[in-house]
């Protein structure tokens, strides 16, 4: 049981007027809060205001700055369950932040000398000469705390592949040598030929576009690796297994545009210039929307976990 029914209510009016255990829901409504906080402790004394650090029994801390957003609960370090990284395009700062990953706490590194915890996402899903605001949030406990965020701007070169490679570790190859792409656009149509008119019926699905191509170039992992004859062969077989596995990938084109893409038919190797100098070509169908991270992430492309 929780008391503080009141208009004028000092700091401490919401208290717990006798022990409570296993709280699964707390609902405050009618009202504006300065802050709420929540300790997993009693031996609290009273005081004329709320104490605004966190320590070892603070489970929750919120300073809901007029609203009763919550959206601004600070954690500790080692209450944090995972991080939440997020993106959007800064043009457009009405579009809501997308979910592209996770992060562990167990990634996450502490270095005693700057007395900093850091740990490193890669984004393998922007697309070409796009600034974008990233936003990293902490979660405890299924519930979003503190948020900070980030501007940074994307930028390649020719083509880049990405998508789980046989035991799902995501990969990202581009091209190093003579990358290029063609595309067309797939637009259903049926023709049905009546025996009273001249002309034939046309039915067509407005919602059938799809894209197809062909895409080739000299492909290396998109690790800083450069060509060489001696790793050549190595990064050949790879790129060949990886395009041939059967799963979903993400092609990004150096204009700008991106899709996520099936690779089937077969898949041609141009050896002409030089045996270790592989040009390889092949065919690909659009299979969802680029931009669509439940997709993504049923794909394999970026982690759920």
């Amino acid at each position: 049981m929780l008391l503080g029914n009141t208009y004028m209510g000092n700091p401490q009016e919401i208290n717990a007027a006798a022990p409570v255990i296993n709280i699964s829901q707390i609902t405050l409504t009618g009202a504006v809060f300065d802050t709420l906080k929540l300790c997993s402790g009693s031996d609290y004394e009273y005081t004329p205001a709320i104490l605004p650090e966190s320590d070892n029994n603070t489970v929750l801390l919120s300073k809901f700055n007029g609203t009763l957003a919550t959206n601004d609960i600070e954690f500790q370090i080692g209450k944090t369950n995972y991080f939440i990284i997020k993106r959007r395009e800064q043009r457009d700062s009405t579009t809501k932040f997308s979910v592209i990953g996770k992060v562990s706490s167990r990634e996450i590194i502490y270095d005693e000398s700057a007395n900093t915890y850091h740990f490193t996402f890669s984004d393998r899903t922007p697309g070409f000469s796009t600034v974008y605001e990233y936003s990293v949030c902490a979660v405890s406990d299924n519930v979003e705390g503190a948020s900070f965020t980030k501007t940074i701007s994307s930028g390649f070169n020719g083509l880049v592949l990405t998508g789980p490679d046989s035991e799902n570790r995501v990969v990202t190859y581009a091209t190093q040598l003579e990358p290029s792409a063609t595309q067309q656009i797939n637009v259903k149509t049926n023709l049905i030929t009546t025996l009273g008119s001249p002309y034939p019926f046309s039915f067509s699905s407005k919602s059938s576009n799809y894209r197809s191509g062909t895409a080739k170039g000299l492909f290396l992992p998109a690790s800083g690796d450069v060509y060489d004859l001696e790793t050549a062969g190595r990064y050949q077989e790879d790129f060949i297994r990886f395009l041939s596995n059967g799963k979903a990938k993400l092609l990004k084109m150096f204009d700008g545009r991106k899709w996520l893409v099936v690779i089937h038919d077969n898949i041609d190797i141009d050896c002409s210039e030089h045996a270790d100098k592989a040009i390889i070509s092949f065919n690909w169908t659009e299979i969802g929307d680029s931009e669509d991270y439940d997709a993504l992430a049923d794909h394999g492309i970026i982690p759920t976990e």
